[in-house]
């Protein structure tokens, strides 16, 4: 039995269906395929969630794929198991986006907005908890309610749910953000959901309208946000929430990594560059000192949130889904200068490589500009005969 892959400090979930394990310590990266094998251009394969089955955060992985098969991988036997697969049940929910668990069992949201809870056997079947409508984006279970929900997505603001109900029923559902100063109707489109480990139970989320609401579903009578920002002009794509509670990390498109400070209305208290694509997942270390971001410029960037700077930078070969932290530590020696490591266990994911190897290579251009200007050349001595 190999523990290799059991000493991972971060799991990344690609594009291509590749699961990737980062062991910093050992400068190493490894690849698991999971069940089936991996075809890259089926994008029903994409990895889209990734979260830990046990309580100590090292050993049972599980994950989702954007077609709605679900997988739990074991660190320490390197096995893959299929716990569901959707495409048995012949419906059409959308792609899948968020796995949670509940009661043991992977509860999935669809696009088309169901929420279902899965069970797989010799029949497999899907119950559905939560129906909150079409263009669903985000959905997170509470970490310090196990029965409480929240979901969000375009045109589909925040909505809290209590699942000890079947079907879950709505405890909260905020309100339409008031108008701009124009009068002028503010969009909805929820991206990412955080919960702040406080007694009132609030709840953060970010929008691809750059900006960051703070609710409070203790006070009943205000579905409005206390806290409604817009700290950068940039489409949001992914938050976290630090363990402290005192810090919301969001990121989006242009790349820009922000620290809030919850304390003082969000405002922003750091900014980590060095990201240069879009960013489509932010996790931060369990201890708190450490902050990561991937996404569509294939690196991986860890930061340490006490220097603010950047310490590890790896390329993985490929567009990078889901992001998670293990409960291993970090080794923290050498950080004065940023640790550039590179995917070297495969040659090649088989993303876009064939693409490139395919196409035929142009003719040079100085070849072309001579023909140019020999034919120009004729045409006007032909012009000049008598």
């Amino acid at each position: 039995m190999s523990t290799t892959k059991g000493v991972c400090n971060i799991w990344v979930g690609a594009e291509n269906g590749y699961i990737k394990g980062i062991d910093f310590n050992k400068k190493s990266v490894y690849n698991i395929t999971g069940t089936n094998p991996i075809n890259a251009k089926d994008k029903t394969n994409s990895v889209v969630n990734l979260l830990w089955r046990d309580d100590s955060r090292t050993e049972l992985l599980g994950c989702l794929r954007r077609g709605g098969i679900v997988e739990e991988f074991s660190t320490k036997t390197e096995k893959s198991v299929s716990l569901f697969n959707r495409g048995k049940l012949g419906v059409e929910l959308g792609c899948a986006k968020a796995l949670q668990w509940y009661k043991d069992s992977p509860l999935v949201a669809f696009q088309n907005g169901c929420v279902n809870l899965l069970a797989n056997g010799k029949k497999p079947s899907s119950k559905t908890l939560i129906n909150a409508g079409p263009n669903l984006k985000a959905f997170k279970l509470d970490p310090f309610n196990a029965s409480r929900a929240a979901t969000g997505g375009a045109e589909n603001d925040l909505r809290l749910w209590d699942l000890s109900e079947e079907p879950a029923a709505t405890v909260f559902r905020a309100k339409s953000p008031s108008h701009t100063e124009l009068d002028l109707r503010r969009p909805v489109d929820v991206t990412d959901i955080g919960f702040l480990p406080d007694c009132g139970g609030r709840v953060v989320v970010c929008t691809a309208h750059h900006e960051v609401r703070v609710y409070d579903p203790s006070d009943s009578s205000r579905r409005r946000p206390v806290i409604d920002v817009s700290p950068e002009e940039q489409p949001f794509s992914a938050l976290v929430v630090a363990p402290d509670g005192n810090a919301v990390y969001v990121a989006g498109v242009r790349g820009r990594l922000l620290q809030l400070d919850v304390r003082a209305g969000c405002r922003v208290s750091a900014g980590y560059r060095g990201c240069d694509g879009a960013v489509r997942a932010v996790a931060v270390h369990p201890s708190g000192q450490y902050v990561a971001v991937c996404g569509l410029d294939r690196f991986l960037y860890v930061y340490n949130v006490v220097t603010k700077e950047l310490v590890y930078r790896i390329y993985l070969k490929t567009e990078l889904n889901s992001l998670l932290f293990s409960d291993v530590a970090m080794d923290t020696t050498g950080e004065e200068d940023v640790d550039e490591m590179e995917d070297k266990e495969s040659s090649s994911d088989e993303s876009d490589n064939e693409l490139w190897d395919n196409l035929e290579v142009a003719d040079d251009v100085t070849s072309c500009n001579k023909r140019k200007t020999t034919k120009g050349k004729s045409r006007a001595e032909k012009k000049l005969k008598p």
